[in-house]
């Protein structure tokens, strides 16, 4: 099998208010009152047309900040 990279552009970003991944919540549910942003870069907008219609939107996103990963876990509960 090829494992060649597959480079990718990012459309936007998504901000926190957490600047520490200590700090955030396991699940969103758990902190209701706290919001994000996604920014969609300006050449992209035009992406978003119609987007008020549907419910849920799925954001594919690139944890270019972290330090480690496992590819081996155990469940939190």
């Amino acid at each position: 099998m090829d494992k060649a990279a597959i480079p990718f552009k990012p459309i936007g970003v998504i901000h926190s208010p957490y600047t520490d991944a200590g700090d955030a919540p396991m699940q969103g549910v758990f902190k209701p009152e706290v919001g994000g942003m996604v920014e969609v870069f300006p050449e992209y907008e035009d992406g978003l047309m119609d987007i008020d219609g549907f419910s849920h939107l799925i954001l594919i996103y690139y944890f270019h900040k972290a330090e480690h990963y496992s590819l081996i876990t155990t469940p939190y509960l």
